[in-house]
């Protein structure tokens, strides 16, 4: 059976790592450090899910959720936000369906991808 795709937009190893490690047997994941490049592969994708720090060089992830959710094409896709700053309200506003503040545990993680994918 073919794993659906997954998503991540982070310069940040450790996060990278860790989404690889807790999902990568559910998932095939697909990680850019490129806010702009983590668009154009949403677009032409369709993931089940994408995880996005805030942080994401050329198209903040706050932008990005709100391109991501504005268009008919990808709107429907679930977005996990992540940032080390006090930044939910933000992200939810402009579209997260989750917010995750780092640092934060493996485990939460898995919950808050399985509560929006329900794999």
């Amino acid at each position: 059976m073919r794993k659906p795709k997954l998503l991540v937009g982070t310069a940040d190893e450790h996060l990278r790592s860790l989404v690889f490690k807790a999902l990568g047997e559910r998932f095939n994941i697909e990680a850019t450090d490129d806010g702009t490049h983590l668009l154009e592969m949403a677009r032409s994708h369709h993931p089940a899910l994408i995880i996005i720090d805030l942080f994401i060089r050329k198209l903040d992830g706050l932008q990005l959720c709100y391109i991501l959710k504005s268009n008919g094409e990808t709107k429907s896709i679930p977005i996990i936000a992540v940032s080390n700053l006090l930044a939910k309200d933000h992200a939810l506003q402009a579209g997260a369906n989750f917010f995750l503040s780092s640092p934060f545990k493996t485990k939460q993680l898995v919950e808050a991808v399985e509560k929006l994918t329900r794999l």
